[in-house]
């Protein structure tokens, strides 16, 4: 165990939680997020009940670090890096060019990066896909 301040936020692994009729509320190898601090120390909510985490029944803790996610280079809502059919890959495969390039880029990711913005991704698609229609009538 590790003596750090938490930050509202830390997500720690419970190593060794006794068995003091908490069956029901915490088990071993539980990841739990820090929901508030107190002078660095450490509290979750756990059905209505706030814990404090060193408290005589939560015995051994550690961090658990998240993975930083890709948002540049390849990031999962586009396919990633082994995804033959990334979206990028498709656009440049195909030389697409900027509206239709756009389109595919949004139907390929739509509800992947937000599945609350599903609906605004597709009328995204739509309005690039719209707008290379209309410059193709132009040039009839």
């Amino acid at each position: 165990m590790v003596r750090r301040d938490f930050k509202i936020g830390d997500r720690i692994r419970l190593l060794d939680v006794t068995t003091l009729n908490l069956n029901d509320c915490f088990i071993n190898d539980e990841i739990i997020t820090i929901m508030e601090v107190e002078d660095g120390e450490g509290f979750v909510n756990r059905n209505g009940v706030i814990w404090y985490i060193n408290h005589h029944h939560i015995e051994a803790w550690e961090f658990v670090e998240e993975e930083p996610k890709e948002h540049v280079d390849h990031p999962q809502h586009y396919g990633g890096a082994d995804n033959p059919y990334e979206a990028i890959k498709v656009i440049e495969a195909w030389d697409l060019g900027f509206c239709l390039g756009n389109t595919i880029k949004y139907i390929s990711r739509a509800g992947k990066k937000d599945p609350a913005k599903e609906v605004q991704d597709l009328n995204k698609a739509i309005w690039y896909l719209q707008r290379h229609i209309d410059k193709l009538k132009e040039e009839v």
